[in-house]
């Protein structure tokens, strides 16, 4: 089915019933003057009209416009489509240290304001600037951006879509929720797990794709074809805030190891197959990228990350069953840390992360879900060894589990255990760390 077709009789349906009675508050809502429930399940997982709706570049809008100049050269929104929210959160960890508090409230776990909508014929934007609690101090940041620009084409007879995106965060542009910047879980706690901070546990092991989000800029091309196969390209440039890059030996510049010290540019590509069945959704893909660090000595450190993605979808009376399916492996050349001396003891290693999770939507009122994730890859003693791992494996293993409910469509309140089985290679005392999570989670 063509994609442009789908999205003008969406709208034109949409239109005719939600334009006079707007029933929710968030940017979109404000410009579109739809519920949530069209764009979302349960925010922040998107309908099949909310991914057309952000790969048309959030353009399509209800408000009054100001068009002027020669042309209408000028076409904006009366007015801006902003929005905000806001998260509160309480922790609860199985077993603490007596020196170390339990049942820490975090308020505000997150706060953020929101511009979200579009910008001109074309050319729309998500902007995200959020207030956030961390452990090493809190701060206010520029956080995930996605501004793109679409259009649409003829090939082969049909309309297909095409679109640029300039973004912060590596698959923040993608439109399903089983990449890293939007996969499960939506919220999490942020607190550092004292237990094994006591006792020497380095931390949880990560991908570089997980890491560079809000510290990169990147600019890339997308296309859906026949409303099913989809490609994106993008190339990213460190963009660390608030620090201005100078070259190397003039007082600043690139550092072996860090996320300031991108070589060129680094690489994201995805790709996916997408199929509306009768009663059923489907998308199955891939993505990677390669990020290469320079070293003042001339070596560098490689991080290749490559992956496996699906999401399926299967509605059920009123409700909905939504499962997600990622599996990352990154491939790892330390030739600058390894040049320098640094922490890492093999100068090759690899880290994989597998993960699976379901969540049931009750209609838009309530959701459940449980989530499995199983991190594995090479020992290393100089990244993972400590008392409890002498052999350095990176190996962990845990759930997530969650019940959340809607009273409203932009008001969420949830409840998360998380159970850890192994951290970092061992399985002692593991469960002291496993944490009962209590949020509200509120947009408008």
């Amino acid at each position: 089915m063509r994609s442009y077709r789908v999205l003008a009789v969406t709208c034109g349906v949409l239109f005719g019933l939600w334009s006079l009675q707007a029933q929710a508050v968030p940017s979109f809502a404000r410009q579109t003057g739809m519920p949530c429930e069209v764009c979302h399940t349960v925010f922040p997982e998107l309908t099949p009209f909310g991914r057309l709706f952000k790969l048309n570049g959030y353009t399509l809008t209800g408000l009054p416009q100001i068009e002027a100049g020669q042309g209408k050269a000028l076409k904006i929104n009366a007015s801006p489509p902003l929005s905000a929210a806001i998260q509160v959160a309480l922790s609860h960890e199985n077993k603490r240290p007596p020196a170390y508090q339990n049942n820490n409230v975090e308020f505000p776990r997150q706060m953020s304001l929101f511009y979200a909508g579009e910008i001109s014929p074309h050319m729309g934007a998500f902007m995200q600037w959020t207030y956030e609690q961390r452990s090493a101090g809190s701060s206010f940041q520029w956080d995930n951006t996605d501004i793109r620009y679409a259009n649409h084409f003829t090939l082969w007879g049909q309309d297909q879509l095409y679109g640029l995106t300039l973004n912060n965060n590596p698959s923040v542009e993608d439109v399903w929720n089983d990449t890293p910047a939007w996969g499960y879980p939506w919220i999490h706690s942020g607190e550092e797990p004292y237990d094994r901070v006591v006792n020497g546990a380095p931390a949880a092991p990560s991908l570089m794709l997980d890491n560079l989000g809000q510290n990169v800029a990147g600019l890339g091309a997308y296309t859906l074809l026949d409303n099913e196969w989809y490609a994106d390209v993008s190339f990213y440039r460190t963009a660390i805030q608030g620090n201005l890059m100078e070259p190397v030996g003039a007082g600043g510049g690139a550092l072996a190891g860090t996320l300031d010290s991108i070589n060129g540019v680094a690489p994201y590509w995805r790709l996916a197959w997408q199929h509306q069945f009768d009663d059923s959704y489907l998308e199955i893909g891939t993505l990677g990228m390669q990020t290469q660090g320079l070293d003042i000595l001339h070596n560098s450190d490689t991080y290749t990350d490559i992956g496996v993605d699906s999401q399926y979808e299967l509605p059920v009376r009123a409700d909905l069953l939504a499962v997600h399916v990622l599996y990352l492996e990154e491939h790892q050349a330390y030739g600058a840390t390894a040049a320098n001396g640094a922490i890492p003891v093999n100068s090759n290693d690899h880290l994989a992360d597998a993960h699976i999770d379901a969540v049931w939507h009750f209609r838009h009122m309530a959701e459940t879900a449980i989530a499995y994730d199983r991190w594995s890859g090479t020992n290393d003693t100089g990244l993972y060894a400590w008392s409890n791992n002498p052999e350095g494996s990176p190996d962990t293993d845990y759930w997530t589990a969650e019940v959340a409910y809607l009273p409203w469509e932009n008001t969420k309140f949830g409840v998360q255990y998380r159970m850890y089985t192994r951290y970092v290679g061992s399985t002692v005392n593991v469960s002291n760390d496993n944490y009962t999570f209590l949020y509200a989670w509120l947009v408008w």
